[in-house]
C-alpha cells in the first residue's frame, strides 16, 4: 500500500481535477514517477516532485481513448492560473462592472469595499465578498473530502486485487501490517493478527480514524502456522 505524503496544492487541485475524475470514474487508478527532496537532516521538512505531464495533454490522451467529457469545457481544462474564467465581472458588493478583472484581492473603484478572488473546485475564479469567504472554503472541504473517499475506494481496490492476487498463488494466511508509528487505534487493534485470506479484515480497516488507511496484507508462507 502506498503512504500519503501530501496533497496537491489548490491550484493543482483545480488544474488536474479533469484528469483524476475521468480515471477514478473508469476503475483504473493513477500512477506517476516521483522524487523526494529534503529532509536529510531530519530537521527539514520533506518534498515531493512528481514527474506527470500538463493536464491537458493528459486530458487530450484520454480524450483520444475515452472520447471527449462534456463535463470539463476546453476554456477550463486548457486555461492557466490566470486565464480561468470568472463567476462573475461585476462587483459583488454593488454590482458595478469591474475593468479589469482582478487577479488578487483589490478594492472596487466604486464602493472602495475589498474584492477577494478566489480559485473553486470547479476550475473557475470567483469574486467574493469577506461574507462569502467561509462558504467558499466549505467548497474546498467537501471537494478535498471528496478526494479522501475516494482515495479510500482506490485503496480498496488495491486490496481487493492483493487478495485474489494472492488466492490465485495459493497464500492460505495473512498477516495485517498497519503503518507504523501513526497506525489508529482500529489499525492498531489487527497488527500482526493472523488471518485465513478469506477472513481477513478489509481494507481500509473498518473504523480507521487516518485520512487514509495504510494497512496491508502480508502473506505466509508455505507452511506457516494457522491463526
Amino acid at each position: 500500500m502506498g503512504v500519503l505524503a501530501g496533497y496537491l496544492s489548490r491550484e493543482d487541485a483545480v488544474a488536474y481535477r479533469p484528469v483524476i475524475d475521468r480515471v477514478a470514474a473508469s476503475g483504473r487508478v493513477m500512477m506517476c514517477y516521483a522524487s523526494l527532496t529534503g529532509g536529510w537532516d531530519r530537521g527539514v521538512s520533506f518534498g515531493v516532485i512528481l514527474r506527470i505531464g500538463q493536464p491537458w495533454t493528459l486530458m487530450a490522451e484520454l480524450d483520444r481513448d475515452m472520447g471527449p467529457d462534456p463535463r470539463w469545457p476546453p476554456e477550463v481544462v486548457n486555461a492557466g492560473p490566470d486565464e480561468r474564467p470568472y463567476n462573475r465581472t461585476d462587483c459583488p458588493y454593488c454590482g458595478e462592472e469591474l475593468h479589469p478583472l482582478p487577479k488578487r484581492r483589490r478594492a472596487c473603484k466604486s464602493c472602495g469595499q475589498a474584492v477577494s478572488v478566489q480559485s473553486g473546485p470547479d476550475g473557475i475564479r470567483y469574486l467574493l465578498r469577506e461574507a462569502d469567504l467561509a462558504a467558499h472554503q466549505a467548497r474546498w472541504d467537501a471537494f478535498f473530502g471528496g478526494q479522501r473517499a475516494a482515495a479510500a475506494v482506490t485503496v480498496s481496490i488495491q486490496a481487493t486485487r492483493t487478495v485474489a492476487s494472492y488466492a490465485a498463488h495459493g497464500v492460505r494466511f495473512v498477516d495485517m501490517t498497519p503503518a507504523l508509528p501513526d497506525a489508529c487505534a482500529a489499525c492498531l487493534a489487527v497488527a500482526g493478527r493472523r488471518f485465513a485470506l478469506p477472513d481477513a479484515p478489509s481494507i481500509p480497516t473498518p473504523e480507521c480514524s487516518n485520512e487514509l488507511c495504510r494497512c496491508d496484507y502480508l502473506p505466509v508462507p508455505e507452511g506457516g502456522s494457522a491463526p
